[in-house]
């Protein structure tokens, strides 16, 4: 058991949550699939450089074009569309993702800020109004 464990948690697998970082939680959506991924920044000292300016409110520099700094993977998995599901606008079907993944991850969303990366700018609007737990960006 200890092998398969260290196997699994060996960079670049995945890393081990740690509550003390801002997550990350990326997610997409498609008529065959959707899942998500959740990502901390890494131990490296740009990484968690970037990581305490956008705790202090700045801009979120990781998986933008260009970024140098590491976020490593936390946890990841992904469900198959089913039924009406299939059917469903990129807008809702987006949406429909994001709500899954953040109650499927309450164990890492839970009581703490993080940020939601959707590839769906149409959602900031009215996420950004009404809900104020967590942050949406789109990184180009």
């Amino acid at each position: 058991m200890a092998r398969s464990q260290t196997a699994i948690l060996k960079d670049p697998c995945l890393a081990q949550f740690d509550p003390h970082k801002w997550a990350y939680l990326h997610t997409d959506f498609s008529s065959v699939v959707f899942g998500y991924v959740i990502l901390q920044p890494g131990n490296d000292k740009n990484s968690l450089d970037t990581m305490e300016c956008k705790m202090n409110g700045g801009d979120c520099k990781f998986m933008c074009k260009g970024s140098n700094v590491s976020l490593k993977p936390i946890a990841f998995g992904s469900f198959r569309s089913k039924d009406i599901e299939k059917f469903l606008h990129s807008y809702l079907g987006e949406g429909f993702a994001g709500d899954w993944a953040i109650n499927k991850n309450y164990h890492f969303c839970w009581a703490m800020e993080f940020t939601w990366i959707t590839l769906v700018s149409f959602l900031s609007f009215p996420m950004m109004t009404t809900l104020k737990l967590f942050a949406i960006s789109k990184c180009n």
